[in-house]
């Protein structure tokens, strides 16, 4: 379903396009979590300002991206091949 209402694709869901989500959102959990400490102890930040950080980092650039283009291996059509001129 995530598929159909995120790029408007109606391939069938797959188990292997299931694991490959698995895999991105629990290395998501890691990697966000790994940020938070960094940016806490290391850069001795607050820790609301570290979690609105280590989520725009881990949510868009890691799970929104990689879900994108390796899981739903999403790429857009050219308008002019939409309309039927070359």
């Amino acid at each position: 379903m995530n598929h159909y209402w995120t790029f408007n694709q109606s391939n069938n869901a797959s188990f292997q396009g299931y694991l490959k989500y698995a895999i991105i959102y629990g290395a998501g959990i890691v990697w966000q979590n790994s940020l938070l400490v960094l940016f806490v102890e290391v850069f001795s930040m607050t820790d609301l300002l570290a979690k609105i950080i280590a989520i725009m980092v881990v949510g868009f650039c890691w799970n929104f991206l990689l879900v994108k283009t390796w899981v739903f291996r999403y790429n857009k059509i050219s308008p002019i091949k939409d309309i039927g001129v070359s």
